[in-house]
Parts: C-alpha cells; sequence; structure tokens
C-alpha cells in the first residue's frame, strides 16, 4: 500500500479509475478527510469548472484554506478478486489546490462503501454498502 510520488510517501494507496480518466491513478486513501480531492490537472482534463462556489465553506487541510467546488465524480476501484466497484463520489475541485495526487474522502465516497484494509498483505477489500 506505501507508494511514493514526488516525494512523499502515501501510507495507504489504492489503485482506482476517474469517469472519463483514460489511465488508472493512485490515490491516497484518507479515512479523515472530509472529502474526496481531485487535483486540479485531472480536474480541468475532466472538464471540470474550477471555480470557487461562494456557498460552499473552505476546505480546511495540510495545505491550509481553499475555495473550491463539489463534484460528481464515478471513481472505480478495480477488483483482483470478484467486481470492480464504481461509487458515485462527491469530490471538492480547486484552481489552486496545490496537492498531485487524489484522495479518497470520506463524505461522499468511503462512507457509500464497505471497505477493509489488511496491512499485513497490503490489501484492500472493498464491496457495496448495504
Amino acid at each position: 500500500m506505501d507508494y511514493y510520488t514526488g516525494g512523499f510517501r502515501l501510507l495507504v494507496a489504492v489503485k482506482c479509475y476517474l469517469d472519463d480518466y483514460p489511465l488508472p491513478v493512485t490515490a491516497l486513501l484518507d479515512t479523515g478527510a472530509e472529502w474526496c480531492v481531485i487535483p486540479p490537472s485531472i480536474a480541468q482534463r475532466l472538464g471540470y469548472d474550477l471555480a470557487p462556489d461562494p456557498q460552499l465553506r473552505p476546505l480546511h487541510s495540510r495545505f491550509g484554506l481553499h475555495r473550491g467546488r463539489l463534484e460528481r465524480i464515478g471513481i472505480t476501484f478495480p477488483a483482483v478478486d470478484g467486481e470492480h466497484l464504481r461509487v458515485d463520489s462527491t469530490c471538492f475541485v480547486c484552481e489552486d489546490w496545490p496537492g498531485e495526487v487524489v484522495i479518497i474522502g470520506w463524505k461522499g465516497c468511503l462512507e457509500r462503501m464497505r471497505f477493509g484494509l489488511d496491512a499485513a498483505t497490503e490489501t484492500f477489500y472493498f464491496g457495496e454498502s448495504q
């Protein structure tokens, strides 16, 4: 599950696909993150507007406060065994977000599925929420 990118280590990294994005991405699974976050380079490629929504409160993160908007993006988790899982996720997009990786957060994604982690085998288990 450890994955290194841009000089940083993602402690819990998972592979996923974003709607209409041609390549798989390695994302940080962060149960403490309020929302999924899509980096601006990927959000723009997917055609999302990055202008802040004035009705949305700023997102507070280790990068500080950021104003953005929420978009619905399908995130698919590929299965090694069994069936892939697609989650219609609520994602934060922001034109000045400095992070380079997709973050899989709680609200609008992880709360909509069942999942477990096995640190000994570095395995991510997932399924539909009942």
